[in-house]
């Protein structure tokens, strides 16, 4: 994988007395066997893991407002119906979160596990019931794994500063090329891309970085084969977390 640099301007949004933020996470990689998403090909259950995988929350207050929570997790997507879950089972925990102050934000990569609902046909009927019992149990288990990464950064929200950013990186590349019969998936250099890098810097009270939130238009597909993996998503969070 290329070294990722980036142009980054960064500016303080508002005083430290003013915020409150809370950050936590939770590995989500499974031990037992289960069929990634992503790939309509694969035709077997994972094969190894070769980076464990992540969900982390992100909790913030202003003032005296409700707080917002933002999961990140490391999916190729989560469905409305887990999203629902994932708010009811917060209320019933004591942390009622308002359905527009929750964001559910999957990195896509294509080597996680499979969550019920998203991508219904991707295997188009090929799963055997362990495969889908397995499924199922994956299912439950990154639901309430969501909820406590959340649930804990809800609990250990503290005074905070926080600094927003635009950047840019330019690897990332349009992969859908015109051709007579229509589109074909190939390089396009001509094509649209988004090469913007926004970011949001949470530092404690002190001036110690708690968090960095980040997002960038490009597919987590630089990889193929079947075993757990964030992707270049997953590698570039890792790389981040150990300069810290």
């Amino acid at each position: 994988m290329k070294k990722l640099t980036a142009i980054l301007l960064v500016l303080p949004l508002i005083a430290s007395a003013d915020w409150k933020a809370g950050v936590a996470k939770i590995d989500v990689t499974p031990d037992y066997p289960v069929r990634l998403s992503g790939y309509g090909s694969r035709t077997t259950e994972h094969e190894g893991v070769v980076l464990r995988i992540w969900a982390k929350a992100l909790a913030l207050q202003w003032n005296d407002e409700p707080p917002a929570v933002a999961i990140t997790i490391d999916s190729t997507g989560i469905p409305a119906v887990v999203r629902d879950e994932v708010l009811k089972k917060l209320a019933a925990a004591g942390h009622k979160i308002a359905d527009e102050r929750l964001a559910i934000h999957s990195s896509h990569t294509h080597s996680a596990p499979h969550v019920r609902g998203y991508l219904p046909f991707i295997f188009a009927g090929q799963t055997t019931s362990e495969e889908d019992a397995r499924i199922d149990r994956y299912t439950r288990e990154v639901t309430e794994k969501m909820v406590a990464a959340s649930a804990q950064a809800l609990d250990e929200m503290k005074p905070a500063r926080l600094d927003w950013g635009n950047g840019t990186v330019a690897f990332a590349s349009n992969r859908r090329l015109r051709n007579p019969g229509g589109f074909q998936n190939a390089p396009n250099p001509a094509g649209p891309v988004d090469h913007a890098l926004p970011v949001l810097r949470v530092n404690d009270g002190d001036g110690k970085l708690r968090a960095i939130f980040t997002s960038y238009a490009c597919h987590c597909t630089t990889i193929g084969f079947n075993k757990i993996h964030g992707d270049w998503a997953g590698e570039a969070q890792r790389e981040l977390e150990l300069q810290v």
